[in-house]
């Protein structure tokens, strides 16, 4: 080792260089592994179908077909986003277009547990964008209200296309049901 570094001063150098090397690169390696985890899927015009909320921060996979009757399926499906409710429309069908999502789970990993929870700063006007077979769909709001959660009305068929956005209400509750109405722009 001395025919290399001659004086300590010199193999000390290179120790300290070599080890903020190793620390910086096992930094970089820690954040791409935790960013690649947790990272949520980002939706836009070339996704199959999402949701996406600018004025509220949402930006979220719908995961299609749900039975909302049935909690262990529904309870499945929302760990991929919010869900897109059985024998519900599609956006540019016409007909009702029914997603929900979670307003506050218990499973404080869930990483969709609280994506509605701001459901409410929603106002009539507002803009709500779904992408469906990588084609953009723009809504407006036009109404908010609440729901008794034995009340299934708002899942009904309708003849003019529109947007039905459903959580449980308060957030981590399930009191009510928070529903906001939106029409094709």
């Amino acid at each position: 080792m001395k025919k290399f570094f001659p004086n300590n001063k010199n193999r000390r150098t290179v120790i300290v260089i070599s080890a903020l090397v190793l620390l910086i690169s096992a930094f970089f390696i820690w954040l791409h592994i935790s960013n690649s985890l947790n990272k949520k899927r980002l939706i836009d015009r070339t996704s199959d179908f999402g949701l996406r909320i600018d004025k509220i921060s949402i930006n979220v996979p719908v995961v299609a077909n749900v039975d909302p009757l049935d909690e262990s399926s529904y309870q499945k499906a929302l760990y991929g986003g919010v869900a897109q409710a059985k024998d519900s429309s599609v956006p540019g069908r016409g007909g009702n277009i029914f997603i929900f999502g979670h307003s506050g789970s218990v499973d404080a990993k869930h990483p969709y547990g609280q994506i509605l929870s701001k459901l409410n700063e929603l106002k009539i006007g507002d803009q709500v964008i779904v992408y469906y077979q990588k084609k953009e769909y723009k809504y407006s709001v036009t109404k908010s209200t609440l729901y008794a959660p034995e009340d299934l009305s708002a899942l009904q068929p309708t003849t003019k296309e529109r947007l039905t956005i459903m959580t449980c209400w308060p957030p981590g509750t399930l009191d009510k049901r928070m529903i906001i109405f939106a029409e094709p722009q």
